[in-house]
């Protein structure tokens, strides 16, 4: 899980987050409501979309990618693996006990998670 990224408003700019994306090797960011809560998921491909439309009134919260499923820290490693494979999403925000957006898990994540645990049978990677 990557606990370092980025957040978009759902009111920010395209602008903003093509800042963002360029800012940063992220490529995939969790969209947040005013209260914090997360709204969606912003996708490089649905940005550079969106871009192609050449609306400047477009926002993030319009481009976003809605009813993305989200994981708790304490959900185990395959079934967060699974719910990642069934919504075919790039990347499932992860919420703490308070529904506090504290982790980004990505494929790249599940990856290694994968290598560590093979290269170790004998112990749990969580």
């Amino acid at each position: 899980m990557v606990r370092e990224f980025r957040t978009l408003a759902e009111d920010a700019t395209l602008q903003e987050a093509v800042d963002a994306l360029l800012a940063t090797s992220q490529h995939d960011f969790p969209v947040v409501d005013e209260t914090g809560n997360v709204a969606g998921l912003l996708t490089r491909h649905d940005l550079i979309a969106a871009l192609r439309k050449n609306d400047p009134y477009l926002r993030v919260g319009d481009v976003m990618r809605r009813d993305i499923p989200t994981v708790t820290t304490g959900t185990r490693f395959e079934d967060a693996f699974r719910i990642m494979q069934e919504c075919n999403c790039p990347a499932v925000p992860v919420l703490d006990r308070m529904k506090r957006l504290v982790g980004l898990l990505t494929p790249e994540n599940v990856t290694e998670l994968m290598m560590v645990h093979s290269a170790m049978p004998q112990r749990r990677v969580s």
